[in-house]
């Protein structure tokens, strides 16, 4: 058998690729790639512009929080003011007033009876437990160390006698010893108190004032409703 017999058959079925098949193998490849470009363009045209949106969006996003940010400390830092200014001009109307005026001056010589009345070692005693005990633990966790009990102790008679009377001795919870209005130690301050320490604690209930504070200006003595208020007057005499 001849092998190469068959040869002719072959290229007569299988024709050799002409001159003419060749180009338009090659035209068909620049089409494809002419397409290929075309579409890259067009993506990355398509990937900018969204880039572009984004970045655009995002600065705009960016200036309105901004703004908004702005107008709304610039509301908050006016009503902070006008809040400021209403309680300032009440504060000065309030103590301007007669009935304030009025209760100072009594408070002031009531006061004064208590410089010739010893303290009781009882009423000491009770005392210092009210510090430690209710006072104290109130105090503690809002300083940075653990606070000293003996520096927060009051000193002169009238503030021991009278914070054990309005305070140690009081039967009121902590925070609504200021419910007292009247002792029963039959002292002319406890009559003051009666007369003035409703008022006063309406006022400060009605316009959400925690403390009313009457400070003589001569001697610094502080009036002082609330068992909160200890911590910021422990140098001063202190009337309950």
């Amino acid at each position: 058998m001849c092998l190469g017999a068959g040869f002719p058959e072959y290229f007569e079925t299988h024709p050799r690729p002409n001159l003419v098949t060749k180009l338009m193998s090659n035209h068909f490849s620049i089409q494809s790639k002419v397409i290929l470009s075309l579409l890259s363009v067009s993506i990355g045209a398509i990937l900018a512009t969204a880039y572009l949106g984004y970045v655009h969006t995002r600065e705009a996003l960016r200036k309105s929080v901004f703004q908004e940010l702005t107008a709304l400390r610039n509301i908050r830092t006016r009503q902070v003011r006008t809040y400021l200014d209403i309680v300032r001009n009440q504060a000065i109307s309030f103590s301007n007033g007669q009935t304030v005026l009025n209760a100072t001056k009594e408070f002031q010589s009531a006061f004064q009876e208590f410089d010739q009345r010893p303290v009781s070692p009882e009423w000491d005693a009770k005392l210092k437990d009210f510090y430690g005990d209710d006072f104290m633990p109130k105090l503690t966790p809002n300083l940075d160390s653990k606070p000293i009990l003996e520096n927060y102790l009051p000193r002169s008679q009238p503030s021991r006698s009278l914070q054990y009377l309005y305070l140690a001795s009081n039967p009121y919870p902590y925070f609504k010893k200021n419910m007292l209005d009247r002792q029963t130690d039959g002292s002319r301050y406890s009559a003051v108190h009666a007369k003035y320490h409703p008022y006063f604690r309406d006022f400060a209930h009605k316009f959400g004032y925690e403390d009313i504070m009457l400070v003589d200006a001569k001697t610094g003595y502080l009036s002082v409703p609330h068992p909160a208020s200890l911590s910021v007057s422990t140098e001063k005499t202190v009337h309950a």
